[in-house]
């Protein structure tokens, strides 16, 4: 059960750091300095971005090759939880 723990917490600082990367792109200040509403939006944008990521790789292009890497991770660590 411990690997699922550490694949978790892997799996959620990814995701924080693609919405940083998302607020940075967007011109927003850090993540910690947002305020509600705008997290929330970065949060959904970085959701969004998530779910469509072979969908809207091409895309990703032009926010440079840091999201995609992100992404990438991101999701071989859910690959690694689901083949516990």
């Amino acid at each position: 059960m411990s690997d699922h723990y550490e694949l978790e917490g892997r799996r959620i600082a990814k995701f924080n750091e693609i919405a940083a990367v998302i607020a940075r792109d967007l011109g927003l200040r850090p993540l910690s300095e947002l305020s509600w509403a705008e997290g929330r939006r970065i949060a959904e944008d970085a959701n969004h971005a998530i779910e469509e990521w072979e969908m809207i790789e091409m895309d990703l292009a032009q926010s440079g090759p840091t999201l995609q890497m992100l992404l990438r991770q991101y999701h071989e660590i859910c690959e690694q939880i689901l083949e516990l």
